[in-house]
């Protein structure tokens, strides 16, 4: 678990404590960092970048389509990464 940001929220049903540390799971951490540069990664390769530098012109709907792809890895990786996050309590440790 990596630790967030820490908030008030409803008392701990485990000691009564009213603060909780924001967490997200490693795997859900790993998975977002994956389908975001995997989408980025994408782009760069469908976007024609690579053909330009050896003297090439890229096609105005390649580069389209690899903002799509940027922004779609991106959005995917922002709803992996809210699935999974979680609370944990500051005083007892225990998931809410």
């Amino acid at each position: 678990m990596a630790q967030a940001a820490v908030s008030r929220r409803r008392p701990c049903r485990n000691c009564g404590g009213r603060y909780f540390a924001g967490t997200i799971s490693a795997f859900w951490a790993v998975a977002a960092l994956a389908v975001a540069l995997g989408g980025i990664a994408k782009a760069v390769v469908g976007s024609g970048v690579l053909a330009a530098v050896s003297g090439g012109v890229p096609n105005p709907d390649h580069v389209l389509a690899a903002g799509v792809w940027a922004v779609g890895g991106i959005v995917v990786a922002g709803i992996l990464a809210f699935i999974g996050h979680g609370y944990r309590c500051i005083g007892c440790d225990t998931r809410q």
